[in-house]
């Protein structure tokens, strides 16, 4: 996994809970919790899973160690829950529904059927973020206001390979 993503999921992580905040208190959390899903095609897309539960528990682990997150003066430790979409609208919907009645912080989501879930879990109030799919055009704050990326959009990368490839004059 590179520095640049493992920084990805641990800043996302972080802003799960935006109205919380993370305690650098020695003092142990308390056993209650808090809930991200990892909605990925890890069956089908292994390496895909593996990166994003690599890249959520490391965040996790680091949150939890740092006192878990602190929400109306409550300390939380962050729970993973991975779930397998196997690239399928309807078993990524219906994962998101388990997250939802679950009570789900936020649900880490490869982003390829985030089409057919964000409206589920936007009704319940619960951030979708993407940390796979590169497509810009699945944030769209107007038409998909609990979606999320933390992965970088295609046309992002194709600047940044320009600008690294345009000095060294390549034939």
């Amino acid at each position: 996994m590179t520095n640049a993503r493992t920084f990805s999921l641990i800043a996302a992580a972080g802003t799960l809970l935006t109205a919380c905040t993370f305690g650098g208190s020695t003092t142990p959390a308390s056993t209650d919790s808090v809930t991200i899903v990892l909605n990925t095609a890890s069956g089908k897309l292994p390496y895909v899973g593996k990166f994003t539960r690599q890249g959520a528990e490391l965040a996790a682990e680091e949150i939890n160690k740092a006192g878990g997150v602190n929400a109306g003066g409550k300390r939380y430790q962050v729970k993973l829950e991975a779930v397998d979409n196997g690239l399928s609208p309807t078993t990524s919907l219906d994962n998101v529904r388990k997250a939802v009645s679950e009570k789900a912080v936020a649900i880490i989501d490869d982003g390829y059927t985030v089409n057919d879930t964000y409206p589920a879990a936007a009704a319940a109030g619960i951030p979708i973020l993407i940390d796979y799919d590169t497509n810009a055009e699945l944030v769209d704050p107007a038409r998909r206001p609990n979606v999320y990326r933390i992965a970088p959009p295609d046309d992002a990368m194709a600047q940044h390979l320009a600008t690294y490839l345009a000095p060294r004059h390549l034939k």
